[in-house]
């Protein structure tokens, strides 16, 4: 064998075995990171169950004046593997039915969506999926909330799902 194909071998071999090491490394670290795709995501759900939680709320009249008022609070809670977890939530929201058109659309920036039309069974946001800046300093675990009002007869399904740094169990209480 002349030098350059067997330096060619050689290079081949040793990238080889350096990637090789990478891989290894990555199922052994807690949270897996990567140097071609940077840190991997985890995804979280509650498997079991199509929705984490469904009501009915009391009828408002939206011609009386008022409105109802929901705020849900959103627990990401790390499985203890990585202190200090980054989670994003994807909550679906549906109101008054489970078909895609009566999936909750917002813009990204926690507020600015509605459902229904006025004088009708009407949903407005004020907050959804927006952090809650006090579950930062807690070491496993990180919330959010949805917040909303409606009048009419409305009903709500709610999944949650959320993408984070290490696998975690996922729950939703009733705050308002």
């Amino acid at each position: 064998m002349d030098s350059a194909s067997g330096q060619l071998i050689s290079g081949v071999l040793q990238e080889r075995i350096r990637t090789a090491g990478r891989v290894g490394q990555e199922f052994k670290a807690p949270q897996v990171a990567s140097g071609a795709s940077g840190v991997l995501a985890y995804a979280s759900e509650n498997e079991g169950v199509t929705w984490d939680r469904t009501e009915t709320l009391p009828y408002v009249d939206p011609m009386g004046g008022g409105s109802g008022i929901v705020e849900l609070t959103l627990t990401f809670t790390g499985d203890g593997s990585q202190k200090l977890p980054f989670a994003f939530p994807a909550s679906d929201l549906r109101i008054n039915g489970t078909a895609d058109a009566n999936m909750v659309q917002y813009d990204g920036f926690y507020n600015a969506w509605t459902y229904g039309a006025w004088p009708g069974d009407n949903v407005s946001a004020v907050a959804y999926d927006e952090p809650v800046a006090s579950s930062f300093g807690s070491t496993y675990q990180l919330k959010w909330k949805i917040y909303f009002q409606y009048v009419g007869n409305v009903t709500y399904r709610l999944k949650l799902r959320a993408r984070g740094t290490c696998p975690g169990v996922l729950t939703v209480a009733r705050t308002i």
